[in-house]
């Protein structure tokens, strides 16, 4: 099966992923911890540093498929944001075959506050390894950072392809008593091989 991609709200350049299928992780070995082990967050998130290269043959097919949406000039039609945004830059967009997704476990009140994303991040890409606890999918709010406005999937298999815009407020919350292990994978705007 292919993977889906599907459109969240008209407005907001947030699309929700689905047959998005992986291999198993291994969750028993090396576990390493974020890159700022002051901050409370970063010791409720370990970061799986071995991924299998079938895991990784597979991320890059669904890449591939992501990489034709993203170019697709209909992209920008659709979504008038992304027309405002990148005005036909997404369509030199490649994906990279050499880079790998970071493999993130959340443990039990892993919390990141409301944020947009640096201007060098173009996108990210966030896929569910597993049926993670329900709630604890990336939320997205609106321009105050008060109201939720979408809430990405829990399912195993399914994930959002977020764009990194001024109404792309988002966090996550795991207020559960289980793990939430997810695919995370940023999509930079060196990835728009602006150059040619």
């Amino acid at each position: 099966t292919t993977m889906q991609i599907k459109p969240t709200l008209d407005h907001i350049p947030v699309f929700e992923l689905s047959e998005f299928d992986l291999p198993e992780i291994q969750t028993n070995n090396t576990l390493e911890y974020g890159e700022n082990p002051v901050s409370k967050a970063s010791v409720l998130r370990k970061e799986i540093t071995n991924v299998s290269d079938e895991f990784l043959q597979r991320w890059h097919e669904h890449g591939d498929t992501l990489e034709k949406f993203i170019k697709d000039p209909q992209l920008q039609k659709n979504n008038l944001e992304m027309g405002a945004m990148w005005f036909g830059r997404n369509q030199k967009f490649r994906w990279n075959h050499s880079d790998s997704p970071r493999v993130l476990q959340d443990l039990p009140g892993f919390n990141m506050d409301p944020h947009l994303d640096n201007r060098a991040v173009f996108g990210v890409v966030i896929v569910n390894l597993k049926d993670n606890p329900a709630g604890s999918g990336t939320t997205i709010l609106d321009q105050f950072r008060k109201k939720q406005i979408y809430q990405g999937p829990t399912e195993k298999g399914t994930g959002i392809l977020l764009f990194n815009n001024w109404n792309t407020w988002h966090m996550i919350a795991n207020n559960s008593e289980e793990d939430r292990l997810v695919s995370y994978y940023t999509l930079s705007i060196d990835h728009m091989n602006i150059d040619n």
